[in-house]
């Protein structure tokens, strides 16, 4: 569903970036640069793919 959702409203510019087929579900609490910790609904990583040919 996720997938679905980033193919359709990600510019192309940047679904030529990251690798799909990787997508993961991520913590959805962080800590920013102010040491401020943050909640979100839903994150998701993925792999860039230039960096994964590295």
């Amino acid at each position: 569903m996720a997938v679905d959702f980033l193919e359709n409203y990600l510019p192309n510019n940047i679904l030529k970036e990251i690798d799909l087929t990787d997508i993961k579900v991520a913590k959805d609490s962080f800590v920013d640069e102010e040491l401020e910790e943050s909640f979100s609904d839903i994150l998701y990583n993925v792999s860039m793919i230039a960096l994964r040919k590295v």
